[in-house]
């Protein structure tokens, strides 16, 4: 930001977001209070201030006009209209905030319009909560003992059905897939944006495992985490530093520019996301010749790949595969993660103390076919 010779651009503020933002940073605060109490405290105000924003109907944009060059900044001039979230969706993102904020100041006013909120809300699974935008679990909260409380059983067994529900339909397409990742077995396209990083299947599992206590759904989850820490055919995990043969050469600045040949860890990629980028196809299979032609170097019927094969590690003409981000992919590795370890669990001084590998240990270049 203080480079004067590179130009930043912000969005407008908008309600849901800063309800969002609310919801994450009250329940951040009360994750880190036994660690920080300042910490804690300066992300309750935080939060607070953030819900106080965000519930106030006169900072709502209405229709805006935005103003912008195409070509990323170099080129024409031109105006993009804006219309901000209609109330019913936004009611979403106030719940999140609510319950949030409840569970972080035990203040029950946060509730009052809980009920009313919900009858106008959106289901999990409906738009805009498809599975596909992996944010139905906003009202996991509301399922809370804390909360349910105070919320009527009818209501809480409504919601409560919808994530069982899902879970289920999410669980049944394991049982056609040889690894057992739960993915349709006739299905090898709409694997993009997260849709095949099994940690995303394994977090709805785990919801349902919570509410309704059947160790199948327990089970399935720990199968697609399976899946994606090495047990699919290409031998890999998913998470650059787990396991042995990882992503290494990823779309991540500081990976690349920081001179250690082992990416910084932790960090889950898209990986299968149906196939390899075109751009990256273009080069390893034809090529233009001299004459304006093409060449070829694979003959057609050999570019076929089955799905769970078609990977390939090269991020600048691969990125749509090696790239992440921390909403589609790491998100859910962390909490799937969280979910299954045991309570009380706290990180070997071997773990804290570990460092970089060696470029010639780095298998993530040699994974299998």
């Amino acid at each position: 930001m203080d480079d004067s010779s590179v130009h930043y651009a912000y969005g407008l503020r908008t309600r849901y977001n800063t309800l969002l933002y609310a919801a994450c940073a009250a329940q951040y605060a009360l994750l880190v209070e036994p660690f920080d109490k300042d910490l804690a405290k300066k992300y309750s105000v935080s939060a607070l201030r953030a819900y106080a924003f965000g519930t106030d109907s006169k900072h709502d944009l209405g229709t805006a006009s935005l103003h912008a060059k195409s070509e990323r900044g170099r080129g024409m001039d031109y105006v993009q209209p804006f219309q901000d979230m209609d109330q019913t969706s936004l009611g979403v993102y106030e719940t999140h905030a609510r319950l949030r904020l409840f569970l972080l100041t035990d203040d029950p006013s946060y509730l009052d319009t809980v009920q009313d909120l919900l009858i106008h809300s959106p289901r999990p699974f409906q738009h805009p909560l498809e599975a596909k935008m992996l944010v139905p679990w906003l009202h996991f909260s509301l399922m809370h003992p804390k909360i349910a409380q105070h919320i009527p059983k009818g209501v809480i067994e409504e919601w409560r059905s919808l994530f069982v529900g899902h879970a289920a339909d999410i669980a049944k397409h394991s049982w056609g897939q040889p690894y057992r990742a739960s993915w349709p077995v006739n299905q090898d396209y709409w694997m993009a944006w997260g849709a095949s990083s099994f940690y995303n299947q394994a977090k709805f599992l785990l919801i349902a495992h919570t509410l309704s206590g059947m160790d199948g759904f327990k089970d399935t989850a720990l199968k697609n985490c399976d899946f994606m820490l090495g047990c699919n055919p290409m031998g890999m995990s998913w998470t650059t530093g787990v396991g042995t043969c990882y992503p290494v050469d990823i779309q991540h600045g500081p990976s690349e520019t920081d001179g250690i040949a082992d990416p910084v860890p932790g960090i889950t990629i898209y990986g299968y996301t149906g196939g390899v980028a075109r751009d990256l196809t273009s080069l390893i299979w034809t090529s233009p010749d001299a004459k304006l032609g093409t060449l070829t170097f694979m003959p057609k019927a050999n570019t076929y790949l089955p799905v769970w094969n078609r990977w390939s590690c090269h991020p600048s003409s691969n990125a749509g595969q090696c790239e992440f981000t921390i909403h589609e992919t790491v998100s859910a590795s962390i909490f799937a993660t969280a979910m299954l370890l045991p309570d009380g669990w706290m990180p070997s001084e071997e773990l804290k103390n570990s460092q970089p590998k060696d470029e010639k240990d780095l298998f993530g270049y040699w994974y299998l076919p």
